[in-house]
């Protein structure tokens, strides 16, 4: 196993040398493809100050992480491709960890997630709209990843040329992971350390990623999956129209999904917070929004809008605390 691992970088000048200094001394390293994607500060001098045999080169205009990624692996003369971001939230320390299992016969795909091992900074909404993104994977997909938007994704190269990525952007990641699971392709996860930054200190993604995200994983499921039989198609199309009319239609009555709720495991989160809003602990909302249904008579006929269907995606605290900022959104809205 011959491991290439392409660096692209834009406007790191603070971290990149830091960061090769790591990746080098890496004994399942053999080369670093390093693509400038048209960086504005001091990141080239930056980078030349790391010598190294492993270290090749590359610039380009800006076009891009995906751009940069798709130069980097015409470049790349490795059995095997790893992806590193330049900003050091991922530490070279862990590629051992993903390398193991391609050794050792266990899987051809390794994919390093951050929220199984150690983090630190997980930004809030950062976090939602990633296990957004990776509930949409798994149901589309019939998987369950846990981090699909990793950077450390480590591919065979033959594997990678083969799924012809076309993204520019950072859309590059859903797409990669669509397509290697449209080709039947088993993806291995093991846990691996995270330092997240913020938007201070140089972290690129925006929310308006997650929506060129979401297009990309509809695209790659549903409008370019031509080999796709139409009751598949019909199935999934039934399954979110069943969902969206179980989670919103009792409302409409003015009913609940409490007793014989299909969403079992919502239910502690609905009497938990009902509880609380009983005691005073959570703020109360307009009675006369959903035709003033006296919701907090009965605890156990007490229900909450939206339904706590983030329960069912969220661990549940970061469930509990959607939901209160949503009723507080209610609230306002209603008083």
């Amino acid at each position: 196993m011959k491991l290439s691992v392409i660096v692209p970088v834009f406007n790191e000048e603070n971290t990149i040398v830091q960061l090769l200094k790591k990746l080098v001394v890496v004994n399942e390293v053999n080369e670093v493809i390093i693509v400038d994607d048209g960086s504005t500060d001091t990141t080239l001098k930056q980078i030349k100050k790391v010598s190294s045999k492993k270290i090749k080169l590359f610039k380009k205009t800006n076009g891009g992480k995906g751009s940069a990624i798709r130069l980097g692996l015409t470049k790349v003369s490795g059995t095997h491709v790893l992806i590193q971001d330049a900003d050091l939230e991922y530490d070279p320390e862990d590629i051992p960890s993903l390398v193991e299992p391609v050794t050792k016969g266990k899987a051809e795909v390794v994919y390093g997630s951050r929220f199984l091992g150690p983090h630190l900074n997980l930004l809030f909404w950062h976090r939602v709209g990633n296990s957004l993104l990776n509930f949409l994977v798994n149901i589309l997909f019939n998987t369950t990843l846990s981090d699909m938007e990793t950077c450390y994704k480590l591919i065979p190269t033959n594997y990678f040329r083969a799924i012809n990525i076309q993204a520019n952007a950072f859309d590059i990641e859903p797409e990669i992971t669509c397509r290697l699971l449209k080709r039947g392709i088993k993806i291995y996860e093991v846990p691996i350390s995270y330092v997240g930054r913020d938007h201070s200190q140089g972290k690129k993604i925006t929310w308006m990623d997650g929506f060129a995200a979401v297009g990309v994983i509809l695209r790659e499921r549903i409008l370019y999956n031509v080999s796709m039989k139409w009751k598949h198609l019909a199935f999934v199309t039934a399954f979110l129209l069943a969902l969206a009319v179980l989670q919103f239609f009792p409302f409409l009555l003015g009913k609940t999904l409490v007793f014989g709720d299909n969403y079992s495991l919502m239910v502690p989160g609905k009497l938990f917070t009902a509880k609380w809003i009983k005691r005073g602990a959570l703020p109360l909302w307009n009675p006369e929004i959903f035709a003033g249904l006296p919701w907090i008579q009965d605890v156990n006929q007490s229900v909450l809008y939206p339904s706590t269907i983030f329960f069912l995606l969220f661990p549940p605290a970061i469930a509990l605390n959607i939901t209160i900022i949503v009723h507080l959104v209610f609230t306002g809205i209603g008083a």
